[in-house]
């Protein structure tokens, strides 16, 4: 069963307080999030439409599979999906407090929940979903560019753009000129994505200020955009159908306030009709009772007759039509399309990913994911693997670049993971010329932090020829190591020695690190210790000092370079005992931390253990004998 994420997504983006909430609201006609005059979405929420009527049908999203979809009649059978969904009141119990606690943090935050509809906004295919994105305001106080960097990062997933502006301002500010000039840019550079422009709280349609306003954004619009938007208006003639350029931005003004009344007030009792805002009521009243009659009603009479005003049967269609909201609609309806162009959406998303893969956000994931969606959409490319390969190259450059010393050699573990996934897809796929490629790569990613060993080891050895040798603690170059460091390094590498496809495979390899470990065998060394240093060099140096003991031999020649004092005898390195937890504790813990500066993981599966990257590869090569 594919595991294939086919989704179609719709990003609400805008500056703070536009309304784009209370759009999300009226979309799915209830109160899923904060509305207010200030700001209130604090973190980035995602919605994902489950339409009653056809949740039975929907596909079974499993973690990870790697069994192959049956074929019946030529067509890719589909599982069935199991939802958790939540209600209204759930959601919006559950993201009112995050909203609180999401304000003050510098991280992005995001949530995710499925919802029901009784009437999908969109006729979606089988195996595909519609997801609603609400971002907070791009422009929050006190957010930094958290929210624009997330939209800018994240646009090529988003196939719907719906940008909410506030119609009563118009586009006339500095600020708003810059959004604009923001979504165009993302629009050249990241993906060229269908984008509505929904000008919110245009409650009066007739209001001829108003009407300035909405032409005057119309015109900012294409002049950013270099093109003649379509205006969507309530005088548009019913039954026309527009005909729309995905690729042509539209601008449609409406009132999502308005729309979100009339959406859900007809789904409510009176008791939970009583609950909509005063200023709301008195609005709508006396639009639709008439100002004369409706100022002589009382408060309960007022919400009795505007109640039973918006609960007629039959009037729900055309008093949304009066806010323009169906326009928005329309046009949502119209961009996704039918079967066929959500395939064709679907199609782009998997192209788009492979053009957009990023070294550093889970590579093979990503890849599997382009690739499992291709498969289930019927792409087939040729060479697709080359799409992993390219981004690859670009992180294994950097993360070799960025292994500066002894105590960065952990990065090397992404690279080899990102590999190590990669293997695994192409033996799935059958991509054997691919497999044999990863495991090389693997060999060569071991092989290189050797080549470090292998010179950084002789400078060491070279060191304490000439003369005495000073470890730093933490090591952050390679010459920072002491010699038992340098021995820690060569007997984790050699740990392995016990496994066969590690001798067989990296044989060479172990003969030259066992050579450089001898080259440093303790035997032939001296070291004393003063002023919180422990200081190293050839024995030979001074001949044998008849004092020593295994591995800390006392230097009488050798006076502290920083006091001129004699360098006092150490005691010795490895004198151990047992701690209240029955493990081995050194006795001078000081001059041990001065001994060895690197510390040292104990188990393999530690990216900082030095035998880390080989035992993953041989992780993956007895894990094929297994099979």
């Amino acid at each position: 069963m594919l595991s294939a994420n086919t989704d179609i997504k719709i990003a609400l983006i805008g500056h703070v307080s536009v309304g784009k909430t209370t759009v999300l609201n009226a979309l799915f006609r209830d109160k899923f999030g904060e509305v207010s005059m200030k700001r209130t979405t604090a973190g980035i929420n995602y919605f994902r439409i489950i339409s009653n009527k056809l949740k039975a049908n929907k596909r079974l999203k499993v973690e990870e599979s790697a069994e192959e979809p049956t074929e019946e009649n030529g067509k890719r059978k589909i599982g069935i999906a199991s939802y958790d969904t939540k209600s209204a009141g759930a959601i919006l119990k559950e993201i009112t407090p995050d909203n609180k606690a999401f304000r003050n943090s510098s991280a992005i935050h995001e949530k995710f929940f499925d919802i029901e509809h009784d009437e999908p906004l969109c006729d979606m295919r089988k195996d595909t979903d519609l997801v609603v994105v609400d971002v907070p305001g791009i422009n929050e106080a006190g957010a930094g560019s958290k929210y624009r960097d997330f939209v800018e990062k994240k646009w090529h997933t988003f196939d719907v753009v719906v940008l909410v502006m506030d119609g009563k301002q118009g586009v006339n500010t500095e600020e708003q000129l810059k959004l604009l000039q923001f979504v165009k840019n993302n629009q050249e550079t990241k993906r060229r994505v269908s984008l509505i422009i929904l000008l919110n709280k245009v409650d009066d349609p007739d209001d001829e200020e108003q009407s300035v306003l909405v032409d005057e954004s119309r015109k900012e619009a294409e002049k950013q955009f270099n093109c003649t938007l379509e205006k969507l208006l309530h005088n548009t003639q019913k039954g026309a159908k527009s005909k729309m350029s995905k690729l042509t931005p539209i601008l449609i003004p409406t009132s999502a306030m308005h729309a979100y009344f009339y959406c859900t007030a007809s789904l409510m009792t009176f008791d939970q009709f009583k609950k909509f805002d005063k200023d709301l009521i008195e609005k709508i009243g006396r639009e639709e009772v008439g100002k004369f009659r409706w100022k002589n009603l009382s408060e309960d009479k007022k919400y009795q007759a505007v109640y039973e005003a918006v609960s007629e049967e039959g009037q729900y269609k055309e008093r949304l039509e009066a806010t323009n909201f169906d326009k928005f609609l329309e046009a949502l309806r119209d961009f996704i399309g039918d079967e066929l162009a959500q395939l064709k959406i679907l199609q782009e998303q998997v192209r788009v990913s492979l053009k957009n893969l990023s070294p550093k956000e889970g590579l093979a994931n990503q890849f599997r994911a382009a690739y499992e969606k291709s498969k289930a959409v019927g792409m087939q490319f040729a060479n697709l693997s080359d799409h992993f390969w390219t981004t690859y190259n670009e992180l294994e450059k950097q993360v070799m670049s960025d292994v500066k010393g002894p105590t960065t050699i952990g990065l090397l573990s992404e690279a080899m993971t990102e590999l190590k996934c990669f293997h695994n897809l192409a033996n799935q796929a059958s991509w054997e010329e691919d497999q044999n490629k990863a495991l090389e790569r693997m060999r060569g990613l071991i092989r290189r932090p050797l080549l470090l060993v292998f010179e950084k080891a002789s400078e060491c050895t070279n060191k304490m020829a000439s003369g005495a040798y000073l470890p730093k603690s933490p090591p952050h170059e390679w010459s920072d190591l002491s010699p038992l460091d340098w021995h820690t390094i060569c007997n984790s590498f050699l740990l392995l020695s016990y496994n066969k496809t590690f001798c067989c495979t990296f044989g060479f390899e172990k003969n030259l690190v066992e050579i450089i470990k001898d080259s440093l065998s303790i035997s032939s060394l001296s070291c004393a210790f003063c002023c919180e240093s422990l200081t190293w060099e050839a024995r030979n140096k001074y001949g044998n000092c008849g004092n020593s003991n295994y591995g800390s031999d006392y230097r009488s020649h050798n006076r502290c370079d920083s006091c001129g004092n004699q360098a006092s005898q150490p005691g010795s390195i490895f004198a151990f005992t047992l701690d209240n937890k029955s493990e081995l504790c050194a006795v001078n813990k000081n001059l041990y931390m001065h001994a060895f500066t690197l510390a040292t993981p104990t188990s393999f599966s530690d990216p900082k253990h030095c035998g880390h990257l080989a035992w993953v590869y041989c992780e993956v090569i007895d894990s094929l004998h297994a099979m």
